[in-house]
């Protein structure tokens, strides 16, 4: 191997002159290049400049920095977001002059493809806008956002089941963003469910979702079919999600026939002899709980303390005091809990006691349709101070009638304020067919 000395004095000058020059030129590029970041930064993040201020400094980073593709992909995004009104047409024409170069300098950015496919989009240039897209989802397959713009790019060109065989790929990718695809394909297939579920073809992650979203739109029939067809044993999240929409549109009967598929540890049972749960309040109850069936739910409210009474109570080891100081004459729902009912005749029993207890607007107990609101019976506990009492209620369901809610209120006053003061214990609840 043959080497080269570099003693003569000479040669190590000329050395010396060559590396300076090499560095000088490599940081008079980085200065530049950092510049014209700076440039486009600073016309993209700050808020107080006008249209032609902000894309004058975008115009500047890219004189700067003229080999950065990220400049330039700046540049072209910032015109393509001012090309508005009479500007249109000369801004869009600077965003693809600018995205391309973009791509030039980067090509295997998918993100500067996906710029470059909707400004070539709004001009016009569909076929174009086609390519850059579909270069974006080959360079980023896994990513949502090239599957998707690709997607929408296909539909609005005629092209709906290759527009949706993108989407369905974007989905898996993010399952989260159902609830947007399926907006389109709903406008796309007209409102036919069965053809939005086969369009889409949710993950199984997002089949609870899907069902939800079928069922607020009044498809309870293809969403239920829909989610007896997934096998398998359901996720507690999933079962919720279900049965909240199933309520939300009063459907109590379905909603409890997949609130009874969750897996058993998760669920209430009923008391023996009685349709509700925890009558006696013999175990813990939480305030705001979920769960739509069985499960006494308390209501946060101003003013109102709710709690387990381990001194005061009728029979067992407790009872639900409720202590209010409440000066407000909004009505409100206290504590409830709901039931599933088929036709026929009901009775409830409980035990109540008040200690000053004293209100403008009287307390209820009260059972109503759990999907209407309709009042099947109802009763005021009594006022001031009353030891242990035994109250009954009975009412009758109708075929229409899946489920009912028995409640704890305080309707709401015709004047401000309505205060209401005491205490009051509950205890001993029991609803039974009579």
């Amino acid at each position: 191997m043959t080497s080269v000395s570099i003693r003569p004095l000479p040669l190590r000058i000329a050395l010396l002159l060559a590396l300076t020059a090499a560095f000088a030129a490599l940081s008079w590029f980085v200065v530049w290049e950092a510049l014209g970041h700076s440039f486009v930064t600073f016309a993209a993040r700050a808020s107080d400049l006008t249209p032609e201020a902000r894309l004058s400094g975008a115009d500047t980073g890219a004189r700067l920095a003229a080999r950065d593709p990220f400049v330039h992909y700046m540049k072209g995004s910032l015109y393509l977001a001012a090309a508005l009104d009479e500007s249109i047409a000369p801004r869009l024409a600077a965003a693809v002059a600018a995205l391309q170069v973009a791509a030039r300098l980067s090509p295997e950015d998918y993100r500067i493809w996906l710029a470059l496919g909707r400004a070539l989009e709004r001009r016009g240039e569909m076929a174009e806008a086609r390519s850059a897209f579909e270069r974006a989802a080959l360079l980023a397959p896994h990513h949502f956002e090239p599957r998707w713009r690709l997607g929408n790019h296909l539909l609005r060109v005629g092209q709906r089941d290759e527009a949706f065989a993108e989407m369905r790929a974007a989905l898996s990718n993010r399952p989260a963003a159902l609830p947007l695809i399926f907006d389109y394909a709903w406008n796309s297939f007209g409102g036919d469910a069965r053809a939005v579920t086969a369009a889409l073809a949710p993950p199984p992650e997002a089949r609870a979702l899907m069902v939800a979203l079928l069922v607020g739109r009044g498809r309870v029939a293809e969403g239920l079919s829909l989610w007896r067809g997934g096998g398998g044993s359901p996720a507690p999240a999933d079962v919720r999600r279900v049965t909240e929409a199933l309520t939300g549109a009063g459907r109590y009967a379905a909603a409890y026939e997949i609130w009874l598929s969750a897996p058993a540890a998760a669920r209430a049972a009923p008391d023996p002899g009685s349709l509700l749960s925890n009558g006696s309040f013999e175990r813990d109850i939480a305030l705001e709980a979920s769960d739509p069936f069985l499960t006494w739910r308390l209501a946060r409210s101003a003013g109102v303390t709710l709690s387990l009474d381990a001194t005061v109570r009728r029979e067992g080891s407790r009872s639900l005091r409720l202590s209010f100081e409440v000066n407000d004459p909004s009505g409100r729902v206290i504590v409830a809990q709901t039931v599933p009912t088929s036709p026929g005749s009901y009775r409830l029993r409980y035990q109540a006691r008040t200690e000053n207890l004293q209100s403008l607007g009287p307390l209820a107990l009260d059972v109503v349709d759990a999907a209407s609101g309709r009042t099947l019976a109802s009763a005021a506990p009594p006022g001031g101070s009353q030891l242990w009492k035994s109250f009954e209620l009975n009412f009758r369901t109708d075929p229409k009638t899946e489920a009912v809610s028995v409640r704890f209120i305080r309707p709401g006053c015709g004047e401000s304020p309505c205060p209401l003061r005491g205490r009051i214990w509950l205890d001993n609840f029991e609803l039974g067919r009579r």
